[in-house]
């Protein structure tokens, strides 16, 4: 039976979710696949963003009182 492209999303975004938390990181609850993760202020964000893009993440970057990707 094929898995539907709906479930396989829900199931890679689960783990990635679970593996985010497992390394202490803040995400807020979503059922979303988008993942928010807070990060403690600017300075971690672009650290963050930057480690992520060199492993070939690709972000997007929102603007709002706090810098987000």
């Amino acid at each position: 039976m094929r898995t539907s492209r709906k479930s396989y999303t829900k199931t890679k975004s689960t783990y990635l979710r679970d593996g985010i938390q497992q390394i202490g990181l803040n995400v807020l609850h979503s059922e979303s696949p988008i993942i928010p993760i807070i990060l403690p202020d600017r300075d971690t964000t672009l650290r963050f963003a930057d480690s992520l893009q060199q492993e070939g993440a690709t972000l997007t970057q929102f603007s709002s009182s706090h810098t987000c990707f």
